[in-house]
């Protein structure tokens, strides 16, 4: 078979390949994975299933593309008491997981040889999804020694009359960190500055914070949302990335040609889908603070077993989401640990995956067991004696 020149402009994901391989047969332990590891309550799947007994379209297309109604208006009444601003059931589009809100923008927005500028480091599937459209991704680095903040001189340079799309992750993966009010205002004022510059915006994180921490939306300081596309997870909410549910918030125009691109890629978002993530959405506060809580508990291992290790590991203190992005000082590349650490029987990350910004870094996942990664920690210990 001859394919398209799309499959050559994807990369090899050698971390993906291993999860998917069966590894943990194998003794490896991985703080590699991105999975929400916590169970949804009991008492919300019983609901649902209640529902399936009374309910037959329950497994059934829904009469909407755009997703359940109900839905979509729980989620703007939400979005406008956060935003504080009125918010219409019609700017939202329910999505298979955020994933396809964010390829469905990426195929609305991106022509041929457009330019893309993706924060750096960032999750893999930004530069994927910008490539399948044609376009033109270029990396512009964070400012670690700032905490990870934007870096607005880079940001200016990478600017040309070819750049169409931002791409923002907040909190972000992998660094576990998040923008300051000043580097968000600061961003919006860039957009408004080039016209032909849209945010997309994936905020796939918000709700798994350290206690105190308040996270503000950047839509939150906008005065206009004509140049913001904001894609969100039910996966990392609400643990539930099998049943692959999120959404999209835009103008309108926007999102019924988004919802055109979603139809033809996936048709809608499974009915069965929707119907937990409307039960789910019902207790949202409740559900995602207890989430928060014991991730933080995994957050505060894990930082401290890197603080045992402050001779080969530093690291911004992460804050949102599961993960920790330690930069390392051995001789060697991201792959290189990787490779070594695999060896000893730890399945990380390396940095390298999430941009030429990652390099000299291991991405860290606190979502498996506090049990394993101390085991983990243990075994990795190995490598300050090479």
């Amino acid at each position: 078979m001859k394919f398209s020149y799309r499959v050559n402009t994807l990369e090899e994901n050698i971390t993906e390949k291993i999860l998917a391989s069966g590894f943990g047969e194998s003794g490896i332990i991985s703080l590699a994975g991105g999975t929400p590891p916590l169970e949804i309550p009991r008492q919300y799947l019983s609901r649902l299933f209640n529902l399936t007994e009374k309910n037959v379209k329950i497994s059934q297309y829904s009469s909407d593309p755009r997703g359940i109604k109900s839905l979509r208006k729980q989620i703007a009444n939400d979005l406008s008491e956060e935003f504080g601003f009125d918010i219409s059931y019609r700017n939202i589009l329910i999505t298979n997981g955020s994933t396809a809100g964010l390829f469905a923008a990426c195929q609305a927005f991106i022509n041929q040889s457009d330019e893309v500028l993706v924060f750096s480091p960032h999750w893999s599937v930004y530069r994927s999804q910008c490539h399948l459209a044609g376009g033109v991704v270029k990396e512009i680095a964070l400012n670690e020694n700032c905490g990870w903040e934007i870096d607005f001189l880079t940001l200016h340079k990478g600017l040309t009359n070819k750049t169409k799309l931002i791409v923002i992750s907040d909190p972000v993966n992998p660094t576990g960190t998040t923008f300051s009010e000043k580097s968000k205002r600061q961003l919006l004022s860039f957009a408004k500055e080039n016209k032909q510059c849209i945010l997309l915006v994936d905020e796939t994180y918000r709700h798994l914070l350290a206690p105190g921490v308040k996270f503000q939306s950047l839509v939150k300081f906008s005065k206009s949302t004509n140049k913001i596309v904001l894609c969100r997870s039910f996966s990392k909410d609400f643990s539930m990335s099998g049943f692959r549910l999120g959404f999209v918030y835009a103008p309108v125009g926007c999102i019924e040609n988004l919802a055109r691109i979603h139809l033809a890629m996936n048709l809608m978002a499974a009915t069965f889908s929707q119907e937990l993530g409307r039960i789910l959405y019902k207790s949202k506060k409740q559900i995602t603070d207890k989430y928060a809580e014991e991730y933080h508990k995994r957050r505060i291992l894990v930082c401290d077993r890197l603080d045992e290790l402050s001779d080969f590991f530093s690291y911004v203190e992460p804050i949102g989401g599961f993960f920790v992005f330690p930069r390392f000082n051995f001789e060697m590349t991201s792959i290189e640990f990787f490779q070594k650490a695999l060896k000893l029987g730890v399945l990380i990350r390396p940095g390298l995956e999430f941009g030429a910004g990652g390099e000299k870094h291991i991405r860290i996942s606190f979502t498996n067991s506090t049990v394993n990664i101390n085991r983990a920690f243990d075994k990795l210990k190995g490598l300050t004696m090479i």
